[in-house]
């Protein structure tokens, strides 16, 4: 290494050096005569018992970690939390409201808006949801089903769903043992 430091700032080094976009035909509007120069890890040296020198890497920038999942957080989770605060700070609680945050400090409100960011609601509730109001709502609202390849064999099941009931049964009492 410290060859090359030391035969690097020699003038026969210099002589020596040669331009790599030079050799490949590119262009370079430089104010240096003679072969144009370039950043230090262009730059070759034109003998073949010396190794090119090579500038340092770009910094590069690292990449962002997070985890792969975000937090999930339920809404009684933040009923709870609401609660505690209240009781905290007022020493009184309203029981299933999560809306109201009235004099409660500002980092409390902060809180809450990241809690509301990572409510996480499950399929499960959603078509609960929309069950009950399937039936609550029974004849203005209509379920939006989506066809497929399953749905229409159970749509073509259904009509005949009572003969095919009573032959499975046949084909049970026929299969078990009897007892004579």
């Amino acid at each position: 290494m410290a060859r090359q430091l030391a035969y690097a700032g020699s003038e026969e080094a210099k002589d020596e050096e040669i331009d790599i976009g030079a050799l490949a035909g590119e262009d370079f509007n430089g104010e240096a005569e003679g072969p144009a120069r370039r950043a230090p890890e262009l730059r070759q040296v034109n003998s073949g018992d010396r190794t090119p020198r090579a500038g340092s890497p770009m910094p590069q920038e690292p990449p962002k970690r997070s985890l792969p999942w975000k937090s999930k957080v339920s809404k009684q989770e933040i009923e709870a939390f609401l609660q505690q605060e209240r009781q905290k700070f007022f020493s009184y609680q309203l029981p299933g409201d999560v809306d109201t945050m009235f004099a409660l400090p500002i980092p409390i409100h902060r809180s809450v808006e990241t809690l509301r960011k990572h409510l996480y609601t499950s399929i499960g509730e959603l078509q609960a949801s929309q069950d009950e109001d399937y039936n609550r709502y029974l004849f203005s609202r209509k379920e939006e089903i989506e066809m497929n390849s399953v749905e229409e064999l159970y749509r073509l099941l259904l009509p005949n769903l009572c003969q095919y009931v009573v032959a499975l049964l046949k084909v049970l009492l026929a299969a078990a043992p009897s007892n004579k």
